[in-house]
């Protein structure tokens, strides 16, 4: 992935609440978070408050402009365990190796798997979480929009499953994440 994702719509926060759908993930103080393909930073505000600040959201988008308003939005806040990352998650991040608790990734899957790239960033997601993390992947409903792109951008939970297994993650629960996602929790042994 060398430049922004083919789809870079509307933030999520205009129709998921995203405190409730971190509380039902698991998410908790202390925990250690990588909000993959940030975005405008929504997710990792919402989870900057429920980990506090022992800690850690690191925010990583490979979207500059994206960064940038996070990054305002943390100094007018004044949120200190927010770390933004320029980055591609499809490639190795300067993170720890098994060093996250819960790897989050919304509405982001469905561009990586158009591009070819949803192997590698799943890879790495398991690499960075540590034994018993849990990835969580927030997507789009199969059905027609809008919000959310084209129908057949979109990819039905049996998909995600499908590949992140290939990354050595497995199955645990699926849940409705608002009236047009759903969430799918997987886990590393």
């Amino acid at each position: 992935m060398q430049g922004p994702p083919g789809h870079h719509g509307r933030s999520s926060r205009e129709f998921i609440d995203a405190d409730r759908v971190l509380l039902q993930i698991g998410l908790k103080k202390g925990d250690i978070i990588l909000d993959a393909g940030c975005g405008d930073g929504y997710w990792s505000v919402a989870a900057s408050k429920l980990v506090g600040e022992r800690g850690k959201v690191w925010a990583a988008d490979v979207h500059r402009p994206s960064l940038d308003s996070l990054t305002r939005e943390i100094f007018v806040k004044g949120l200190r365990n927010i770390h933004p990352l320029l980055a591609d998650v499809t490639q190795t991040l300067p993170v720890t190796t098994a060093s996250v608790d819960i790897c989050l990734m919304v509405n982001v899957l469905h561009d990586l798997k158009e591009e070819g790239a949803a192997g590698p960033a799943l890879t790495e997601m398991a690499r960075l979480l540590r034994p018993g993390g849990l990835l969580a992947v927030v997507e789009f409903k199969v059905m027609e929009g809008p919000p959310g792109p084209p129908i057949e951008t979109r990819i039905r939970p049996e998909q995600v499953e499908e590949l992140c297994a290939a990354a050595g993650l497995k199955m645990m629960r699926q849940f409705e994440a608002g009236p047009y996602n759903y969430a799918i929790i997987m886990t590393r042994d």
